[in-house]
């Protein structure tokens, strides 16, 4: 059996940098706009390969939530239509896993980029074994985040060091 033990978003709807510990049953609860329904939407991604076309559906059929919204935090506030309103963006998504037959943990995740000189936004899914979530995955030396050619060379790095 494979027990969540960790999440990590950068750069999702209202998630600058957030790593949330899973521990036995987890509910999620909270105020309307608090970020529940971006958080299950940030693992079904995930989870689906990419699946982007169901957004927001655990609280609208009709909502209009798209990746790119997610990524830039579309908030819909006057004079403040985004909360990222950069033209490049890097964002994350990870879970931590930990196997109970092998005792060992994992991670899985995406890393995308909107990048203005491309039409779509840059996906690259990973499975990285033997390895704990932490932020070192995440970010470079500067403390920006790890872009997917960067991410890329992180895990093979990775992936030689076992």
């Amino acid at each position: 059996m494979k027990t969540l033990t960790k999440i990590k978003l950068i750069n999702w709807h209202g998630f600058y940098d957030e790593t949330i510990n899973i521990q036995g049953s987890t509910l999620i609860t909270g105020d309307n706009g608090c970020g529940k329904s971006t958080l299950l939407d940030a693992i079904y991604f995930l989870l689906s390969g990419g699946e982007d076309n169901k957004f927001n559906a655990a609280a609208n059929e009709n909502a209009n939530r798209n990746l790119t919204t997610y990524m830039r935090g579309k908030t819909g506030t006057e004079g403040k239509e985004f909360l990222r309103p950069e033209s490049n963006i890097i964002s994350h998504i990870a879970l931590e896993f930990y196997d109970n037959v092998s005792k060992q943990y994992f991670v899985v995740g995406v890393v995308l980029e909107i990048q203005d000189s491309k039409p779509k936004v840059g996906r690259s899914f990973y499975h990285i074994p033997n390895c704990v979530l932490t932020d070192n995955i995440f970010f470079n030396e500067t403390d920006s985040s790890r872009n997917i050619l960067n991410f890329r060379a992180l895990e093979k790095r990775l992936g030689h060091e076992r």
